[in-house]
């Protein structure tokens, strides 16, 4: 069973701040991680960026930009695998993320042991 410590939510942290910066071009007020059982959430704050709420006038646009960056994450997610894999230790059965109303990035990242 993989145990979060400080340290190493400290090092999730990071490396989701990292990856999101650098291939999505997201840069999270915050991130937050918890861990319960085999299923690792991480919460990163504040992703939208000035201009893309600048577009967002309808619940339709709002839709449309998150649809986008979730799908966007899907054809990257690999990558991101690969680096919490060698972090963490252990296998990843399943990353997935969606994007709340407030412009919160969920990542589910549910392991194997």
């Amino acid at each position: 069973m993989v145990e979060l410590t400080v340290s190493k939510s400290n090092e999730i942290k990071n490396i989701i701040r990292n990856f999101l910066n650098s291939q999505l071009a997201e840069n999270p007020e915050q991130i937050s991680c918890h861990l319960n059982n085999d299923m690792l959430a991480v919460y990163a704050h504040g992703i939208i960026s000035p201009a893309e709420k600048a577009i967002m006038h309808s619940q339709n646009d709002k839709r449309t930009l998150f649809e986008y960056k979730i799908a966007e994450f899907e054809m990257i997610k690999t990558d991101l695998i690969k680096i919490i894999k060698k972090s963490l230790g252990c296998d990843i059965n399943k990353i997935y993320t969606t994007i709340t109303d407030d412009g919160i990035r969920i990542i589910h990242i549910r392991l194997f042991n």
